[in-house]
């Protein structure tokens, strides 16, 4: 049964955001290093975390403003290439749906948002009421693209029925623009986000389906709401070792044997035409074989009345 935190009956949005950064307070073990995302949730979440007095060994931040923040409390900020993995990310979203998949990015921060989820085990979403949805795409889904790609990036949406619209005047901490895409009704998260994903030019769409939240404290008129969604993956499966002595899987050349059979198919074509066409009268005679030259690489002999070379 969902936990529910009692609180009084009237409660501001801010006060709502409040009350879920200091509930997940209970998701961070002391002396680790978590990670931290972006946005007016988080915070709050910083504000509580400083105000514990929980000793952490550091924090890997998602954007230049969660890093500001937690510098500016005394919070040690850790690099994420100083860490192989996370226990727990605390990030908050634009939307969540009822499998625990989002849409992120409203912040600009969402590509490294994604990096640092990746690293986590456990996503932990922090969000006041009005963020739960049945569907995603009532937000603008906002999409990090490179600059010169912008508007082939428009076009594909416009395809699927969204409006792409740029967000003027505003760059990523990865110095790129982001597309806002109106008018989505995305059922399907995982596999739009698959699609998205492949486009040229785009870094990152705000899809959080892969990285999607294990657990959400939801801020409501009743009190913080623990959402726990099932997750059909695991985010970090160890590569595979053979073991001592066993022999190493064979590479799968089916690519480059298709292509090799093509080509030679092509040069087949080609010989066929070329001997069609010298039978018609359209090409002149080809040379005696014996004119090209022996196959063990000696010179073929001169024409008549030519010295060798």
């Amino acid at each position: 049964m969902d936990a529910i935190v009692p609180q009084p009956l009237s409660m501001t949005q801010d006060e709502l955001k409040a009350e879920v950064g200091r509930a997940a307070l209970a998701y961070v073990t002391p002396g680790s290093v978590l990670g931290v995302g972006t946005g007016s949730t988080v915070d709050k979440f910083i504000d509580a975390l400083a105000a514990s007095g929980m000793p952490l060994a550091g924090a890997v931040s998602s954007s230049e403003r969660s890093t500001q923040r937690l510098r500016a409390h005394g919070l040690r900020v850790v690099e994420a290439a100083e860490v192989e993995s996370l226990s727990v990310y605390i990030d908050g979203a634009d939307e969540i749906d009822g499998r625990g998949c989002m849409i992120k990015g409203g912040g600009g921060a969402l590509t490294r948002e994604k990096i640092v989820a990746d690293l986590a085990e456990r996503f932990v979403c922090i969000a006041d009421a009005s963020k739960q949805v049945p569907v995603l795409g009532a937000y603008p889904l906002p999409v990090e693209v490179i600059e010169m790609a912008a508007s082939p990036v428009a076009r594909r949406f416009a395809q699927l029925g969204g409006d792409a619209r740029l967000r003027a005047g505003v760059v990523t901490d990865n110095g790129h623009p982001i597309l806002d895409v109106h008018g989505l009704r995305i059922t399907d998260p995982p596999a739009l986000e698959t699609e998205v994903n492949q486009w040229p030019g785009v870094v990152t769409v705000g899809i959080f389906a892969r990285h999607r939240a294990q657990v959400c404290l939801l801020g409501t008129l009743q009190g913080v709401q623990t959402l726990v969604f099932s997750c059909r993956w695991r985010r970090h499966s160890p590569p595979h070792r053979p073991q001592q002595g066993a022999p190493l899987a064979k590479p799968n050349y089916s690519f480059e044997k298709r292509q090799r059979e093509q080509a030679k198919k092509k040069k087949k074509e080609e010989k066929e035409r070329e001997k069609a066409l010298r039978k018609a009268g359209g090409l002149p005679p080809a040379p005696d074989d014996e004119s090209e030259g022996a196959d063990d690489g000696t010179p073929a002999p001169a024409p008549a009345g030519r010295p060798p070379a």
